[in-house]
């Protein structure tokens, strides 16, 4: 049991005019999954995070995690898996056991969609705190 759920940063661009998507590895929140609890953490780490870079707005993300977390549970590492953002709600509880599903950071604008729950919820971050470079 817990509040769980999986944080991917997910960056979408475009090569000789074909779309494509970069994909973090997944933060995993044991007890921090709810929306308020993921969005105080993602608030804490903008500062540190880099736009367009999504391997790297992961690897801030988790250090203020880990700041943040007591002891040494509830936070975790896992693969994206190739079909992410075409998964269905099934195979999210499967793969990842998240009571809050996932949650995708877009770092090209910064919003945020939960997947696989019953009412997702979107919300934008605040890029003016996005550091320049």
């Amino acid at each position: 049991m817990g509040d769980r759920a999986v944080v991917f940063f997910i960056h979408k661009y475009k090569i000789k005019g074909e779309e494509k998507i970069s994909v973090s590895p997944g933060v995993y929140l044991h007890w921090s999954g709810r929306p308020e609890r993921v969005e105080e953490f993602l608030t804490k780490a903008l500062p540190r995070m880099r736009q367009g870079d999504c391997q790297y707005s992961a690897a801030r993300f988790c250090g203020v995690c880990h700041e943040m977390i007591e002891g040494n549970l509830s936070l975790g590492l896992f693969n994206a898996p190739d079909n992410l953002i075409e998964m269905s709600r099934e195979e999210m509880d499967e793969r990842f056991l998240c009571d809050n599903g996932i949650y995708l950071v877009d770092v090209s604008d910064w919003t945020v969609t939960q997947k696989g729950v019953s009412n997702p919820v979107s919300f934008n971050l605040d890029k003016n705190r996005i550091p320049e470079g």
